[in-house]
C-alpha cells in the first residue's frame, strides 16, 4: 500500500508542479501588460501618474494617451512605478499550491483511513473465520474420540482438518513472519493430531493412553490458534508471540 500510496503522491505532485511553475508563458506577460496600461489610462490614475513621474523624473503631460504613443519608454517607466505600487503582491508559489496540496493530502488520508478501515474489518474476519473452524475441528476430533471402535466418525475429522488448515495457510500467506502458524499447519499435517489422528489405535489401555494424549494436544491447538486468532483482530499492535524467540 505504502508503495503505492507513494507513486500516487509523486504523480500528483509533479502535476501541481507543471500547473504552477509552466502556468506561466507569454500568454500570461501580455495579459499583465494590458491590465499595466489599462490601470494607466484611466482618468483616476492620472493624477497618480503624474505624481509618479515626478517621483521619477519625468513630467507627464496632459494627454496620456498621446504621450504614451510618442515617448512610450518614458511612459513604460512611470506607468510601471505606478502599477508596482498599487499592485498588490503577487502570491508565492506555496500560496498558490495550498488550495491544491489541501485536497491532496485530504484524499491521501481518506485513502489511508479507508485502507486501514479494510484492515482491521479483514483481520476480525479472518480471526472469526479461524475461530469457526477450530471449533469445528474440536468437536469433530471429540466425537471421534467418544465414538465407540469401528463406529468412529472419520470424515467430520477430515472435513474440519481440511478447513482449519485452509484458514491457516490465508493467515501465512499474509503473516510470512509468523513462524508459530507453520509450526501449527506442520503438527496438522504431521503430529499426532494429522493423518495419524484416524489410524487403529489399539484397545483397552493403549487406546485409552493415546485418547488422553489427543485431547491434551487438542486443548492445545485450541490455545494455539486463539493467540493466532486474537493477533489478527489487533493489525496495529506488534506481535512478538508470533515469531521464533517467542516459541
Amino acid at each position: 500500500m505504502g508503495v503505492v500510496v507513494g507513486k500516487r503522491v509523486v504523480a500528483a505532485l509533479g502535476v501541481a508542479a507543471v500547473l504552477l511553475v509552466g502556468g506561466g508563458g507569454p500568454a500570461r506577460a501580455d495579459a499583465e501588460d494590458d491590465a499595466k496600461a489599462v490601470f494607466c489610462l484611466t482618468v483616476k490614475s492620472e493624477r497618480n501618474l503624474r505624481d509618479a513621474g515626478k517621483a521619477v523624473g519625468v513630467e507627464v503631460p496632459s494627454d496620456v494617451p498621446a504621450w504614451r504613443a510618442a515617448k512610450p519608454a518614458e511612459f513604460e517607466r512611470v506607468c510601471s512605478a505606478l502599477y508596482g505600487s498599487e499592485k498588490a503582491p503577487s502570491p508565492d508559489w506555496f500560496t498558490q499550491a495550498l488550495p491544491f496540496l489541501t485536497g491532496l493530502f485530504g484524499a491521501l488520508l481518506a485513502y489511508v483511513a479507508t485502507a486501514w478501515r479494510d484492515r482491521v474489518a479483514r483481520g476480525r474476519k479472518q480471526g472469526e473465520d479461524l475461530r469457526g473452524a477450530l471449533v469445528e475441528f474440536e468437536n469433530a476430533v471429540a466425537a471421534y474420540l467418544s465414538a465407540y471402535v469401528g463406529g468412529k466418525p472419520e470424515g467430520p475429522v477430515l472435513t474440519s482438518r481440511a478447513k482449519l488448515v485452509s484458514q491457516l495457510a490465508l493467515v501465512k500467506s499474509e503473516h510470512r513472519g509468523w513462524s508459530r502458524v507453520q509450526a501449527l499447519l506442520d503438527g496438522l499435517r504431521e503430529g499426532p493430531l494429522g493423518e495419524s489422528l484416524t489410524q487403529p489405535a489399539g484397545q483397552g489401555d493403549a487406546a485409552r493412553a493415546r485418547g488422553a494424549q489427543l485431547r491434551v494436544r487438542l486443548d492445545e491447538l485450541r490455545d494455539e490458534v486463539l493467540l493466532v486468532a486474537t493477533a489478527l483482530t489487533r493489525p496495529a499492535r506488534r506481535h512478538p508471540e508470533m515469531s521464533p524467540r517467542s516459541r
